[in-house]
């Protein structure tokens, strides 16, 4: 797909470049200890993990030298969850026409082209991992047709939305977007499977079913309990850590809208207990996060609401529209001169991610710790999903009040999800490490 408009550049990550001169180890610089205020950027999650595995396997390497520790030198791995970027196209036609609400007159048919990359990081350490999932991605509206006497069509960046103004109308809008970034075990992804297959016999509708219904139960958190990895008595052992976007315009602030997200990588911990007892005790992965968020505009035409679910599973984040706010910019507004009223300066009262072009950028972050216990930490295949909704509906205004109806709003549903077999292993010095196995399921 020659995604023209693919505007979200991907998540840059970030491992520390050379600032100080003071490290412990020779040839390892002291910022990878301590942190830094700059990074070196690496763009593909994939050479960023390359990168800091080699920097673990040399402290390993200068350590056993002298104490001859035990150590897990892959302590980074990336997986993606496709080759390449994941695009699909939606055609969604409007309950409404072009000209007002209720007229099943000049329905507008609008073709949706969606393009995700999804990455999962997985940082095995000393008797716990992280875990990060980043998604960068555009929904890009690409074309809006209405038959008229024939067809009329209008692309990519001539999609407007359609206002009667007369009526109160506003037609062709993005309105409950949500996406949600998940974890789950092996026993909720084969009983969403199970259910799928008792539906149709298609290998590739069996998939697709599989993911759906996966979401569905780890984004309810009155029975997401089976989707903790371990299991529902481990619930206390998984904590969700870190999450973009989250909620804003709680109280009229406008909407950043992140156009890049940066992770930043270290070493932290007791360097002494380290060189003692090898990376493996002292050592772990600290790991930050850094938005550069933008707006096309100063605007509050959209709210984001975050909802984290029960047991830590993930964050769904769904997006509305605050219709004052698109009420009162309302008033600025330009019509066509096409005979269509489609509004020309739509961009600039109410931004082009409310009608054309909707950001996808998201992460989770979580982290898995284990005891003492062997049953802490099993060897299985962990499952990591990305459900995304998308939404078009049109706004009726009655009185003062501007009215979006859950009926007259049209839903593509894209769930994918990737499973990754993983093993639990124990090094010299008693510390547990899951990591992932070579084959990817």
């Amino acid at each position: 797909m020659n995604k023209k408009y693919f505007k979200m550049s991907y998540a840059a990550l970030f491992v520390a470049s050379g600032l100080a001169n003071s490290s412990p180890i020779d040839g390892i610089d002291d910022a990878y200890f301590h942190g830094a205020d700059q990074f070196q950027a690496y763009k593909d999650p994939r050479t960023a993990c390359d990168v800091f595995n080699q920097k673990v396997k040399y402290i390993n390497s200068v350590l056993s030298q002298t104490e001859g520790a035990g150590h897990i030198s892959n302590l980074c791995q990336a997986v993606r969850f496709t080759d390449g970027q994941i695009e699909d196209t939606y055609y969604l036609t409007t309950v409404n026409g072009a000209y007002q609400d209720g007229s099943n007159s000049y329905p507008v048919t609008e073709q949706l082209d969606v393009a995700r990359t999804i990455d999962l990081l997985m940082f095995s350490q000393s008797n716990k991992t992280d875990y990060v999932v980043i998604v960068d991605g555009s929904v890009d509206v690409s074309k809006q047709t209405v038959n008229y006497g024939g067809e009329i069509s209008w692309y990519d960046e001539n999609v407007l939305p359609f206002f009667w103004y007369r009526e109160g109308y506003i037609g062709q809008v993005f309105h409950g977007n949500s996406q949600f970034n998940y974890i789950a075990g092996e026993s909720a992804y084969a009983s969403a499977e199970f259910k799928a297959m008792q539906e149709t016999n298609d290998d590739s509708e069996i998939e697709r079913l599989t993911w759906k219904y996966l979401a569905d139960t780890c984004g309810d958190g009155a029975i997401n309990a089976s989707c903790i990895p371990q299991g529902k008595g481990f619930g206390n052992q998984l904590i969700g850590t870190e999450t973009f976007p989250s909620s804003t315009n709680a109280a009229g602030n406008t909407v950043d809208i992140a156009n890049s997200t940066s992770f930043s990588f270290n070493i932290t911990g007791d360097f002494q207990a380290s060189k003692s007892d090898g990376p493996s005790a002292g050592l772990g992965v600290g790991f930050g996060f850094d938005q550069t968020t933008s707006s096309s505009q100063t605007h509050n035409v959209l709210t984001l609401k975050s909802v984290g679910q029960g047991n830590d599973i993930g964050t769904a984040v769904t997006q509305k529209i605050n219709t004052l706010a698109l009420g009162a910019a309302a008033e600025d507004y330009q019509a066509s001169n096409d005979g269509w009223n489609r509004v020309v300066n739509a961009a600039e009262i109410w931004g082009e991610d409310l009608y054309r072009s909707y950001p996808l950028t998201s992460y989770e972050a979580w982290q898995e710790n284990y005891t003492e216990d062997s049953s802490s930490c099993t060897s299985q295949n962990l499952i990591f999903g990305n459900s995304l909704k998308i939404a078009r509906t049109h706004l009726n205004m009655y009185g003062s009040n501007w009215d979006i109806a859950d009926e007259d709003t049209k839903i593509a549903d894209a769930d994918y999800g990737v499973v990754v077999a993983t093993e639990c292993t124990t090094d010299q010095k008693g510390q547990t490490f899951r990591l992932k196995k070579e084959t990817l399921l």
